[in-house]
Formats: C-alpha cells, structure tokens, sequence
C-alpha cells in the first residue's frame, strides 16, 4: 500500500456532507491504521478504515487506489475497478491508477480493455516495469495467448522483450488481428505516445491504426494514419510499403466518393505495382477499379 502524503490544514479538518470531522493528526493515524490492516490481511477493517478516510478526504487519489487493492483482496472485482477509475480520473497522470483498472479488468475476464489500461499507463510512464509485466501476464492469461506467445518469444531472444512501444504496439496489433478495435486504438496510440526512434516501427503502427479505425468506421482517422503510413514509406524509400498505402488510400477515397483523389493514389499504385512487379496487386480488384479511372 502506498503512504498517504501529509496535507495542509485546508484539507484535513474538514468533511464531506456526511463525514466525521478529524484532525490532521486523526486522519493520519486513520490511514496508518487502514495500511496496518492490509499489511496483517485484515482487507475487511481496511476497507472500512479506508471509507472514513474517504470520508474526510474525498479527493484522495492514493486511497482509492488502496481500497482498491484491498478489494481485490476480497474478491470484489467490480468494487476494485470502480475504485481504480476514480483514482485515475482525480490523477490521470498517476501510472499506479492504471495499474489497479488493469488488474481488475483482467480478473473480470475484459482482457481487452485490461490491455487498454496497462497501455495508457505505460504512456504516461513508460519506465514502469510494474505495468509492462502486468501488460505482459495479461496478455499471456488472455484468449490472445496461443497467437502472442510465438511473438513474445521472439522479442524476447532479440532482446526487445523490456521496450515499451514495442511491446505495446505489437499487444494492439494482436488486439486487431483479434477483432478487439476499440482496445486496439487505445494501445496503439498509447505506442506512439510512448515513442520509438525506430521510423520503420511507428509506420507500422500507423498502418494498423489505419485498419483499426476504417473497421469503426471512423474514415477521417483512418485515412490520416494511412497519410501517415504513406509518408514514412517514402521517408524510408519503401516501395512496397508506397504501393499498399496508396491502394489503401485509394480505396478509402473511393468509398468516400472523393473519385479524384481515388484516380491519383491508384494510378500512383499501378505504377509502383508495374515496378516491382506485383502480380497480386497488378490482378487485384484495386487494379480493376485503378483501370477503370485510367479509361474514365
């Protein structure tokens, strides 16, 4: 359990509507009572040293944050993960808060979003081994095991299994392979938070960003990150990565009646197609649509 700062006289003294008044001196002891509980087992007295605590200070970050851990003690997954959110919300900043939505989303069997949340922490502290091991048990307790675990391993003998976007980008490239999109923008936003001197790294991020977005049907996004996905192609002198980037381009303005921007980025396409010989591109219904424009 986590100390309770000291605060000034404006905060302890006074109470909520329905709360005890206490002194400096009475709160403190209440939370060092509330942290002896937990620390002898004793999660029920916690919980209910931690509500008059609450009581008084009802702002209080760090003690959501231990009732919290207490009601997971207790099996109270739901209480646990109300707690959690209101300590994130009061600090969102405070990676701990995180953490503990994290733990109790994850024994409430929503691995999805428990990925979500340890990601969003790890973006606001990406030196915290706390929650890119919980990241990582998460993913390896959820249905997404048998198709991560390979991956992990790998990561793990290059050793890339202790870096935080990578290990965050691939969670939410494995959550959109798995059909999870909401989860998946979260974590791989949380990636580009996090940051990777790596070019070649963040365009992949932004070409699964891409997919996740025009599968919520949200166009606007998806086409920016497919700009973006394009741009570093360039950058990086990938012509491979140009052609699939303009075809996705392509195919997105098409779908959003912008016939003359579809015209632009599928000729662009046809033409590195032709270069490097892309048969499957050069037979794909994107070819069809590319030709059509061309004879329009």
């Amino acid at each position: 359990m986590k100390n309770i700062p000291l605060f000034g006289a404006k905060t302890i003294g006074r109470r909520s509507p329905d709360g005890p008044v206490l002194s400096k001196a009475e709160f403190v002891e209440k939370v060092r009572q509330s942290n002896q509980a937990c620390h002898d087992g004793d999660f029920h007295t916690a919980i209910v040293l931690y509500n008059e605590a609450l009581a008084v200070d009802p702002q209080n970050c760090i003690l959501y944050s231990n009732r919290s851990a207490a009601y997971m003690k207790i099996q109270q997954y739901d209480k646990a993960l109300d707690d959690a959110i209101k300590a994130r919300l009061l600090n969102p900043k405070w990676p701990k808060a995180y953490f503990r939505q994290g733990v109790a989303l994850q024994y409430l069997g929503r691995h999805a979003d428990a990925l979500a949340a340890f990601a969003s922490g790890l973006a606001q502290d990406p030196k915290s081994l706390q929650l890119l091991v919980g990241m990582v048990e998460a993913a390896m307790k959820s249905p997404m095991r048998d198709s991560l675990e390979p991956t992990y391993q790998q990561l793990q003998k290059m050793k890339l299994d202790k870096s935080p976007f990578v290990v965050v980008s691939v969670v939410g490239q494995e959550l959109l392979t798995a059909g999870h999109h909401g989860a998946s923008v979260v974590v791989l936003e949380a990636a580009l938070k996090i940051g990777t001197c790596s070019l070649k790294l963040r365009g992949s991020v932004f070409s699964a960003l891409s997919s996740a977005y025009w599968s919520l049907g949200n166009t606007e996004k998806s086409t920016g990150y497919m700009q973006q996905d394009l741009d570093v192609a360039k950058t990086l002198g990938d012509q491979t990565g140009e052609c699939r980037a303009h075809g996705n381009l392509g195919s997105a303005f098409f779908s959003k009646g912008n016939y003359r921007e579809a015209l632009t980025n599928h000729r662009h396409q046809l033409v590195l197609a032709m270069k490097l010989k892309d048969r499957e591109v050069l037979s794909s219904k994107q070819r069809r649509e590319g030709v059509y424009y061309l004879n329009l």
